[in-house]
């Protein structure tokens, strides 16, 4: 939460380039990406929870996938 309160001030105040945009965007969804891996561990024996993290976390993936492939096509990261 702090980091996205400094990333909402940051875009606030300071004008922000897409490059930095495309970056802070895809730190915030591996970050949630992680948030809910551990909380599908976390929760494994409850089935109703589960199904709907396992569906939260593939919509994540999806967006890091979209950010990336726009980095990509900029020329702000490469294919390693």
């Amino acid at each position: 939460l702090k980091y996205v309160q400094t990333i909402s001030n940051q875009i606030n105040y300071n004008a922000v380039t897409l490059e930095a945009a495309l970056k802070m965007a895809l730190h915030l969804e591996e970050s949630m990406v992680e948030i809910f891996a551990n909380e599908l561990s976390a929760n494994l024996f409850a089935s109703d929870y589960a199904s709907l993290s396992r569906k939260i976390l593939a919509a994540e993936k999806i967006h890091i996938d979209k950010i990336e492939d726009l980095m990509i096509q900029k020329g702000f990261m490469q294919l390693s």
